[in-house]
């Protein structure tokens, strides 16, 4: 369990500062030096073992402009930095290779920007 701190400057009325703190619970955080593998490891592969077992899984990123959505989707493979769809579609087809049971693969991607699909 990972926590994270955000301190969020405020003015009062009279102009007065201070900072509100919020405090947010989540599975995992990274911070900028997490590398895409480390992501995948620790959130996607999971999902994607769990879609081989025979479930139904969404890997979903969402942030603001700039925050590295791309990056860890895509990654940069030339420079030895896969995505999460690269090294997702590896483990997928890896396993349809070591599995003789027919397995069809199917999928989805969609990019939602602001109100646009």
């Amino acid at each position: 369990y990972s926590q994270v701190l955000v301190a969020e400057p405020k003015q009062k009325v009279d102009l007065t500062r201070y900072t509100e703190h919020h405090q947010f619970g989540f599975d995992f955080a990274f911070d900028e030096r997490a590398e895409n593998v480390m992501v995948y490891n620790c959130t996607a592969k999971p999902l994607v073992q769990f879609v081989l077992d025979g479930g139904m899984g969404t890997c979903f990123a969402f942030g603001q402009t700039g925050s590295g959505k791309t990056f860890t989707m895509l990654g940069a493979p030339e420079v030895g930095q896969p995505g999460l769809y690269l090294l997702a579609a590896d483990d997928v087809f890896r396993a349809c290779d070591q599995n003789d049971a027919g397995i069809e693969v199917y999928v989805s991607m969609m990019e939602i920007y602001g109100d646009e699909v």
